[in-house]
């Protein structure tokens, strides 16, 4: 907010605006979007403000397009004179006192980077500052066309992009998309020779991840692909709606560093917004979605919950199973499997089969080296069997021939990368997906977001899916409908960590999603991978400030 007289300006982060309140009467004089488009969704995220000392001018910090509003406040309406570029995620916004220089405060700085090392991925990105003069008109001028130039996102991207080389046969008409927990690219697909991987980092290899492999050989291997969070707080809003909003993104450093109470999955507008999600688009073009554990509650969560799982999330509450575990990690992945297994033939008995279906899958998060628990690679092949026998039984349906099948991470904090932080894993699975190439296009969790909504006829749900580059480069028009038949786990799933081992982590920090420390978890597993090898020591280079 900023007070100037009688009037107060508040930015307006999850509506894209401004607004100017009359103190005196509490009422809104007026509105103002503050976005690269009238028309553009949700992901300016305007979330600070600074006004000039003369206050006539109101600098607004637009934390989702990386650049800073100049408005005009005068009568008779607030106006945007332009926008200057700045870091990733300006935050906030201050004007000297002459009002010669603006100080913009990044909150994700210049960006991200490898972590070889396996450096925790919010210690990878570090903020900066942006020391600007108070630019001319024609200065101005010119930032405004550097900010729609470095944007991804402009009105054309609202474009319908329509996936011609379906549309020839048999359309893709179902979906399902599956949501795993915190790897990278590299400890899974490091020893694919045919992709851009680091072997000495694939400590989740063939032998541990043997049906991932096998979908990447027979389909789609994805060798760019980005994840949008940083670890699952953002994550799984990157993944369900394309956006992590200004609540979500300055709170999870404080929660995941113990300095703030865990707020970020109670249902409320502020931090899960209602109506914003994938299956809320969905639900709202009359599509039949199932949700099989995604963004439920566990009994540490909730203890009065019974056997049944819970969501705090209003749009889920009446289409999510209740007999599915959500993160719980007694529970192996391949329970999991059979559950939705279960569920494909009572549709296929039914002959009929959801539009949209998502699945949580989250036990290759691992518990690290905690005593007489499942080793990392133990729980990983677990996950990695279950996917494989979820691949199989949906390419045995009669919907396998207008099916496509999407595998994410929500984010990739729990390993190293030697290309970024965010670099991670991504699985396709169709008739009408290529087979046998690798795809080497930038692709984020937006681009898997965008490819769904194009499938389902869905608008964009923020700028990032807007902007984002679909997978068509991964499709073809010609199907391949033979089904896929899963492998057999290669690694012991009963192989369990030494009972002497005494975790630094707290127990109860592992019964949750990401509670427990990253950098610990980080080591331990390694560690269990590599006995007596510490982690790969950090690789530096130099970064010039400009």
């Amino acid at each position: 907010m900023a007070l100037h007289g009688a009037d107060l300006f508040v930015a307006l982060a999850g509506a894209n605006g401004v607004a100017r309140v009359d103190v005196a009467t509490g009422r809104v004089m007026e509105q103002l979007t503050v976005a690269l488009g009238p028309r553009a969704p949700v992901g300016s995220d305007p979330n600070a403000l600074a006004l000039a000392p003369d206050g006539r001018t109101l600098y607004v910090a637009m934390a989702g397009n990386n650049a800073v509003a100049v408005v005009r406040v005068e009568p008779p309406a607030m106006r945007v004179a332009g926008l200057i570029p700045v870091g990733w995620y300006p935050t906030a916004v201050a004007v000297s006192a002459d009002g010669s220089t603006l100080y913009v405060a990044n909150g994700k700085g210049a960006g991200s980077g490898a972590n070889p090392d396996g450096t925790f991925i919010g210690r990878v990105i570090t903020g900066s500052v942006s020391i600007i003069p108070v630019p001319d008109s024609t200065t101005l001028a010119r930032y405004t066309r550097q900010v729609y130039v470095l944007s991804p996102y402009s009105n054309a991207a609202l474009r319908r992009v329509s996936p011609s080389r379906l549309t020839a046969h048999p359309p893709i008409r179902h979906v399902v998309y599956i949501i795993r927990e915190n790897r990278t690219y590299d400890q899974v697909f490091g020893d694919l020779r045919q992709g851009n991987g680091d072997p000495s980092l694939a400590i989740f290899n063939d032998s541990v991840t043997p049906n991932a492999h096998a979908i990447a050989r027979r389909w789609v291997l994805f060798d760019n692909f980005y994840v949008d969070g940083e670890v699952s707080a953002d994550g799984h809003e990157w993944t369900d709606r394309a956006f992590a909003g200004d609540y979500n993104e300055k709170t999870w450093p404080q929660n995941y560093s113990k300095r703030r109470a865990w707020d970020l999955r109670n249902g409320e507008d502020l931090v899960n917004p209602r109506g914003a999600y994938l299956w809320d688009a969905a639900r709202r073009e009359g599509l039949w979605v199932v949700n099989f554990g995604e963004n439920t509650l566990t009994e540490l969560d909730a203890p009065d919950a019974g056997t049944n799982i819970r969501t705090p999330i209003p749009g889920l509450q009446d289409i999510t199973v209740s007999n599915y575990p959500g993160f719980v990690l007694d529970i192996p992945d391949t329970t999991r499997a059979r559950i939705f297994a279960d569920s494909v033939g009572s549709w296929d008995g039914q002959g009929r089969f959801p539009d949209l279906g998502i699945l949580w899958l989250p036990r290759d998060h691992t518990r690290g080296r905690r005593a007489d628990e499942p080793t990392p690679r133990a729980m990983v092949a677990d996950n990695d069997l279950a996917l494989g026998r979820i691949v199989e039984r949906l390419s045995r349906s009669p919907a396998w021939a207008s099916l496509a099948v999407f595998v994410l991470e929500d984010d990739a904090q729990n390993g190293p990368d030697h290309v970024d932080a965010h670099r991670s894993v991504l699985l396709v699975a169709s008739p009408y997906a290529r087979r046998g190439v690798v795809d080497s296009t930038f692709y984020t969790t937006s681009s898997v977001v965008r490819t769904i909504g194009e499938i389902l006829h869905l608008a964009p749900l923020s700028q990032y899916d807007a902007a984002a580059t679909p997978l068509w480069n991964a499709f073809t028009s010609r199907p391949a409908a033979a089904p896929f038949a899963h492998l057999p786990s290669t690694w012991p799933l009963d192989e369990r960590n030494p009972t002497a081992f005494r975790s630094h982590i707290p127990d109860r920090d592992l019964a949750r999603a990401d509670a427990a420390d990253e950098a610990e978890l980080n080591r331990e597993i390694w560690e269990s991978v590599h006995p007596g090898s510490a982690p790969p020591p950090p690789r530096r280079s130099l970064v010039v400030a400009r």
